[in-house]
């Protein structure tokens, strides 16, 4: 078991150096590579060397903000070393677990929202309102993708005028297009269905990603993004709300259903047990994704159940659809992230649709939307 660490350091921030250490690296300029130490007891600080605590460091200014920095006593302490050393057992054993992070330690927040039709006032009181409810704001990015004929760099720019400290990217959904290969059948189908599939399309080009939450663009946010971050997905590979406003038996007949999975029992995606007649519907609003963990072929359990199923809406077909691939294979997030127009952690944007923000970039906040509406991007609040 590893030794505790001293009072003096606080290991809920793990990986991240205190304040006396992280002074010593902002001042000397010469941090390590990485925010843990690289090997146990090997830790050196332009001389510290804990393998010898009771030698003094030396420090040779060479940079002219070293130069200036007043003199510090680099001494290696006993409750710095051992400290340096608990976080080295703690990395073998992250390593060991084959888990190198903490979800207590989420770090950056990635939330990716997908607009059909280019709509600058949802998008911004999107990013306000989850800023202004977060509780590090500072560490949450945005990554807006927006429709082709989009103009990206403008669209950038009208808002970050609005929210000029924030974290945000915008992209053409031409880019994600161009990464398909349209011409086969797997690349037609998500394309074909690319408004309702967009958070399966934004995990293919996001592996390098280990998690992100995806929200709908129209959204209010006045929970803690943070919050849905962090939570745990164990095996599964995403994590979604409900929506229980129709059961699967409103959709289609379980007598329907119970051929089709008969037909189809040698296909891994078909459940082998019998369906609930009142499962839930995958809500597309909010996940929780981890694009690692998502199988290669997802595509082809939802094409599947695409091409065995027959309704009306398509919008209902590519739902149902969906649920049925991944039948008991999501976790289930709180309710009260699902969207809706009460008292939840995220609201339905009521304000004007449809509507492409125009604004002199030299005016900021000067938007203005329907009185008494969720939206917060009438009178912008700094976060």
């Amino acid at each position: 078991m590893p030794s505790a660490p001293p009072p003096a350091f606080d290991p809920k921030r793990r990986g991240r150096a205190p304040s006396p250490l992280h002074m010593r690296r902002a001042v000397v300029g010469r941090a390590i590579p990485s925010q843990r130490p690289p090997s146990p007891l090997t830790t050196r600080f332009h001389g510290l060397d804990c393998r010898r605590p009771l030698m003094l460091a030396k420090l040779t200014p060479t940079t002219p903000e070293e130069k200036r920095a007043p003199p510090l006593d680099l001494s290696p302490t006993r409750a710095v070393c051992l400290w340096l050393e608990w976080l080295d057992e703690q990395e073998v054993e992250d390593k060991m677990r084959g888990n190198m992070g903490s979800l207590n330690d989420v770090g950056s927040v990635d939330v990716f929202s997908w607009i059909s039709c280019l709509d600058l006032r949802t998008l911004a009181a999107l990013a306000n309102s989850t800023l202004s409810s977060s509780s590090d704001p500072q560490n949450v990015s945005f990554h807006f993708l927006i429709p082709k004929g989009g103009n990206v760099k403008l669209s950038y720019h009208k808002l970050k005028v609005l929210l000029p400290d924030s974290d945000l990217t915008v992209t053409s959904q031409k880019q994600i297009k161009d990464k398909l290969n349209v011409a086969t059948p797997e690349g037609n189908f998500l394309w074909s269905f690319h408004t309702e599939l967009s958070p399966f399309l934004i995990a293919r080009s996001q592996l390098s990603k280990k998690r992100y939450v995806y929200i709908a663009a129209d959204s209010i946010i006045k929970g803690k993004v943070e919050d849905l971050a962090r939570m745990d997905l164990g095996s599964y590979a995403i994590g979604a709300v409900e929506d229980c406003s129709k059961r699967l038996n409103d959709y289609i007949s379980m007598d329907v259903l119970g051929a089709i999975q008969r037909a189809g029992a040698a296909q891994s995606w078909v459940s082998k047990e019998p369906y609930n007649k009142d499962a839930c519907l995958l809500d597309f609003d909010v996940l929780l994704i981890e694009p690692r963990k998502l199988e290669k072929n997802l595509l082809v359990p939802i094409m599947w159940w695409t091409n065995v199923i027959n309704l009306a809406n398509q919008r209902d077909q590519i739902r149902l659809a969906v649920t049925l691939a991944f039948y008991d294979k999501y976790m289930k997030l709180p309710s009260n992230w699902k969207r809706t127009d009460g008292n939840t952690d995220i609201l339905n944007f009521d304000g004007p649709r449809m509507f492409v923000l125009k604004m002199d970039v030299s005016v900021s906040n000067q938007a203005t939307v329907q009185p008494g509406s969720n939206t917060v991007i009438r009178n912008l609040k700094p976060y």
